[in-house]
């Protein structure tokens, strides 16, 4: 490469990861996240107050950048929903991002987590557009989702 031309290319500089989450922040982004699917279900306004606004926006982010760092928030999520249509709002939400988005990368965890966890089992059931994701990605996870449970014991939304 010519020299005028090697001033011309952006200097990558690396930046470390940002440091795991605390249980206590993950159950607080919990939450907040649950607080928007409140108030979407409630249909108390046409616009979302801002700070729900921009959680959606990072869980997003973290979706598309940062899977690692999404990865425990959803599970969490999972395991402390409320009721069982904020269970749906996190499997069409987040959890779909990460199988869309990533899904080769975390089939072995989405894998072990479905076969051991009835109410993940019953998100992943949630999660829409099975035919973009990988031929390996559904092959492994649908004798899983398939499989006979019993019905959802969470409470109903009134």
């Amino acid at each position: 490469m010519h020299k005028a031309d090697q001033r011309m290319v952006p200097k990558v500089v690396p930046t470390a990861p940002d440091p795991p989450l605390s249980d206590q922040a993950i159950a607080s982004i919990c939450d907040r996240y649950f607080e928007v699917h409140a108030y979407l279900a409630s249909g108390r306004g046409d616009e979302e107050p801002e700070d729900l606004v921009r959680l959606s926006m990072e869980i997003d982010d973290m979706g598309r950048n940062d899977p690692e760092r999404l990865w425990p928030i959803v599970t969490v999520m999972i395991d402390r929903v409320p009721d069982e249509a904020t269970l749906w709002f996190v499997a069409a939400g987040p959890l779909e991002n990460l199988v869309s988005w990533h899904g080769p990368r975390f089939l072995d965890r989405l894998e072990q987590r479905a076969g051991s966890n009835r109410l993940f089992r019953y998100a992943l059931r949630g999660v829409w557009g099975w035919q973009r994701f990988p031929r390996r990605v559904r092959e492994r996870l649908y004798p899983i989702l398939s499989a006979e449970d019993d019905p959802l014991d969470l409470p109903q939304r009134p």
